[in-house]
């Protein structure tokens, strides 16, 4: 399909012509590869007669990663809805994560917004494409996904949340509002409950910056909601607390340790805090821990 007299040239309108002329059906080799470096997008339906052409999965992935800009649209509207539909999870999370890591936001916009309007999304399409949109502060993504985000699971919550804690107040206001606004929070279990809380960073000047742990940590407590906490398990919490733990935690939970379950929040649980001595305790402030838990009538040693 190359100018016989000119190979650096994309594709030879006599070629095109020639296409035309001969009525001739073109493979999927062939039409992937016209897709890919035709420059003048005007020309697609003079070349395909056929406006429900069927490319596999991996030719579907071949015509993305081989489109430029200028046709990159162009092209998406051609695959469609029947096309489309056939990326699996995994092939969207990958494409979007490219187009991410290349910091290709014109190419990561235009390919979720074509998602948007022609795959039927599953709930992990929708997470990649709020997650990675937002990575990038595009946010009227979260707009145009609209309902979608009602499929968004509780394994999502805590990359999420992160993301939220982590990218600034602008971001941090629209991910809290739309975890709160599409009930998400009410989806989430034990494990991602213990998850939520091991996003917060150790300390409050870490290498994100500055956060006030104390204040994120009881915001966060107060937007799981105690119904919630009060799902955390017995293993959860001692996961918790078993490796250095940001010492506002461990004082939310100490102080707080009558809202959750005694069948989770048990004897175990406190031995755990006070054996893990987080090097982020002082003596006194574990002392102070310790006395905590013995008044709420848990048996520790020390």
């Amino acid at each position: 399909t190359r100018c016989s007299r000119d190979w650096s040239s994309d594709v030879c309108s006599s070629d095109l012509d020639h296409i035309r002329q001969k009525n001739h059906k073109i493979d999927n080799k062939t039409a992937i590869h016209l897709l890919s470096h035709l420059t003048d997008i005007s020309k697609i339906d003079d070349i395909f007669s056929e406006k429900d052409r069927q490319f596999n999965d991996e030719e579907v992935n071949e015509i993305i990663y081989r489109s430029n800009n200028t046709n990159f649209q162009t092209n998406l509207d051609y695959l469609g809805s029947k096309n489309l539909n056939n990326l699996s999870d995994d092939d969207v999370n990958n494409i979007i994560h490219v187009f991410s890591r290349q910091h290709d936001t014109t190419k990561l916009k235009i390919f979720s917004l074509s998602l948007i309007k022609y795959k039927e999304l599953t709930s992990g399409n929708v997470y990649s494409i709020l997650y990675y949109n937002l990575e990038k502060l595009e946010y009227e993504i979260v707009k145009q996904l609209g309902d979608n985000l009602n499929k968004l699971e509780s394994h999502h919550l805590p990359q999420l949340y992160k993301l939220a804690l982590f990218r600034g107040s602008i971001t941090y206001k629209i991910v809290i509002k739309l975890l709160k606004e599409y009930n998400i929070w009410d989806k989430i279990n034990s494990n991602d409950i213990r998850l939520c809380f091991d996003a917060m960073p150790e300390r409050d000047e870490s290498s994100y910056g500055y956060i006030d742990t104390k204040v994120e940590i009881e915001k966060l407590a107060k937007m799981i909601g105690t119904k919630n906490l009060k799902k955390m398990s017995e293993a959860d919490m001692i996961l918790l607390f078993q490796f250095d733990t940001n010492k506002n935690i461990v004082f939310y939970f100490v102080n707080n340790c009558k809202i959750f379950d005694r069948s989770a929040f048990t004897d175990k649980v406190a031995q755990t805090i006070v054996q893990s001595r987080s090097r982020y305790l002082t003596h006194d402030e574990m002392n102070q821990v310790a006395e905590t838990l013995r008044e709420n009538g848990y048996r520790i040693f020390i």
